[in-house]
């Protein structure tokens, strides 16, 4: 979904970039991948070249929306032990409530900067305590590659 057009000229949020999508800096290319070509990009999470169009068409003609059921079941799991914060609770119905189903989870980093870097959001995922433990560790795993 794309926020709210006064929200972005007020620079509260920004539309999500696109993918694919060619990184300026990089001269690398995001795409979308199949689980079963997920584990190729461990290493080097871009692609050299754009990605094929037809491609990801076929990836995308896959996906399905997630069923309401899905999404309660997944909301209260996530709820139990607090996982989601900022989230809006359950609507009384078995449903769970629309601000919900529109928002993100709040950013596990102690900064509410959309601007970070992705360096800076995983350091701050790493160091965050309220995050789980494993949480933790597959941020630090995450960033060994860029630590210096």
């Amino acid at each position: 979904m794309f926020p709210y057009e006064e929200d972005v000229l007020n620079s509260i949020c920004r539309h999500a970039m696109r993918v694919p999508a060619l990184h300026e800096t990089s001269g690398n290319w995001s795409a979308f991948v199949s689980q079963d070509l997920a584990a190729i990009f461990a290493d080097e999470p871009w692609l050299d070249l754009p990605p094929n169009p037809d491609q990801q068409a076929d990836i995308l003609s896959k996906l399905q929306s997630v069923k309401q059921d899905q999404l309660n079941k997944a909301y209260a799991l996530l709820t139990t032990d607090g996982g989601v914060r900022g989230a809006s609770k359950n609507d009384g119905s078995g449903n769970v409530n629309s601000s919900f189903v529109n928002m993100a989870a709040t950013p596990s980093s102690p900064s509410d900067d959309h601007t970070q870097s992705p360096k800076d959001f995983l350091s701050g995922v790493m160091n965050d305590p309220n995050n789980s433990l494993k949480d933790r560790i597959e941020a630090a795993k995450a960033l060994l590659p860029y630590s210096d």
